[in-house]
């Protein structure tokens, strides 16, 4: 803890008086005045006009335009999911590890991810309260068993 009596000395009554008169005699000699500092603006130096051209650029999006969102077509998803694997809405939600829910809750979060704009901490939210570093995981352990699925 900072203590200001062991660490600042304060000036002694006798200091300040003659600080005081030292700061009044500077106003009356006109060193110091009392108006106000005026702000004055900043003028930007002068550049070669020649120098300074302008750079158009074209860049190219480098993924496709994200389909349009309609509301409630993450249900549409959790839904097709919980009928192809059979399982139900309650356990895709649940705490459950078991191998079968941990993989359609994977292609739930992929499918959430591919075929709406939503965010990932808001696809964790759907599917139960997880954290979007949960669904990043989810998206790319699902991304891995389709490549290897693959011919």
């Amino acid at each position: 803890m900072f203590n200001l009596s062991t660490h600042a000395q304060l000036p002694t009554p006798e200091q300040r008086r003659q600080h005081s008169a030292a700061l009044a005699a500077k106003v009356r000699l006109g060193v110091i005045t009392a108006k106000p500092v005026a702000r004055q603006k900043a003028i930007p130096k002068p550049r070669d006009i020649l120098l300074v051209t302008p750079v158009q650029t074209t860049v190219e999006p480098c993924l496709p335009e994200p389909p349009l969102f309609k509301a409630g077509q993450w249900k549409v998803i959790i839904r097709d999911i919980c009928k192809k694997y059979e399982i139900h809405l309650a356990d895709l939600m649940s705490i459950r590890r078991d191998r079968a829910t941990v993989r359609a809750r994977h292609e739930a979060m992929y499918r959430m991810r591919v075929e709406t704009t939503m965010s990932m901490p808001e696809i964790g939210r759907r599917l139960g309260g997880r954290d979007h570093t949960t669904v990043l995981h989810g998206i790319k352990q699902h991304a891995k068993r389709m490549e290897a699925q693959q011919p």
